[in-house]
């Protein structure tokens, strides 16, 4: 049976996404925290990322996402914008 999980929104923490694509050999240079920073640099959109996390703490999936703009009382997250392929990454393991 699988276990049911849920997606976090968190705050975009180069250190710890740079970690957990660093186990991921699919990873291309749209994932690197860098692009994402360059991003961030030429458009002003806010960095997040869409994360699942194992309950020690540690990401089991994840997907950055971008703050493009928002409606009256809600945000709007979309995912990596003039990203050529950024798809979600997931550990199999447990």
């Amino acid at each position: 049976m699988d276990k049911p999980c849920t997606l976090f929104i968190e705050e975009f923490d180069p250190a710890g996404w740079m970690g957990f694509i660093s186990s991921q050999p699919d990873a291309h240079p749209f994932h690197h925290p860098e692009w994402i920073s360059f991003l961030v640099d030429c458009y002003g959109y806010e960095p997040y990322l869409g994360l699942v996390r194992d309950t020690a703490g540690k990401i089991t999936a994840g997907l950055p996402l971008m703050q493009t703009g928002s409606f009256p009382g809600r945000r709007k997250w979309v995912s990596l914008p003039f990203s050529d392929h950024c798809r979600p990454f997931f550990n199999t393991e447990n």
